[in-house]
């Protein structure tokens, strides 16, 4: 009898424990990634004209999709709108399609994968453990590539002056 029951026990928790398990895998921060969206007014149209091709595309139905979370929505004068979503990285194809249906037309876009660098700057200025000159990055920004490349003491010269 007191086997029976350890076994119908067992297979009581055990799908419970297992699916606790794989939900809590499936939130896991790693599994999301943040993109920022640039949407760029379209400057051949005023904002009338743009405001149209939103309401005609939905736009605002869906944008930005029920999986994201909006971490920064700005409006940056002369250039437009500037996004920032966390998205589970499944979902990264349902934002696309959400710019692609709803934002085009009304502005180009262009997509940046983004992370947050203000704990790592925050744990830097607190602790001053790392130098200066180990860390520089050189940013190059061409054909809508980020490029960072690593610059040696000896190349970076005149900016670690003082350092």
């Amino acid at each position: 009898m007191k086997s029976s029951v350890f076994i119908f026990f067992l297979v009581l928790i055990i799908p419970v424990c297992c699916d606790a398990q794989t939900n809590n895998a499936a939130k896991a921060p790693g599994d999301s990634i943040m993109i920022t969206i640039f949407l760029k007014h379209q400057q051949d149209k005023n904002l009338k004209e743009i405001q149209k091709v939103q309401e005609a595309n939905k736009l605002w139905e869906i944008f930005p999709p029920k999986e994201a979370r909006v971490v920064s929505w700005y409006v940056m004068m002369g250039i437009g709108q500037v996004v920032t979503v966390k998205i589970p990285a499944h979902a990264l194809r349902t934002l696309n399609l959400a710019i692609e249906n709803g934002a085009w037309g009304a502005f180009d876009t262009e997509f940046y994968p983004t992370y947050d660098y203000k704990p790592i700057w925050q744990d830097r200025v607190k602790n001053k453990s790392t130098p200066l000159n180990h860390n520089i990055l050189e940013y190059a920004v061409g054909q809508n590539l980020l490029y960072l490349t690593r610059l040696s003491p000896r190349r970076a010269g005149p900016y670690l002056s003082g350092v």
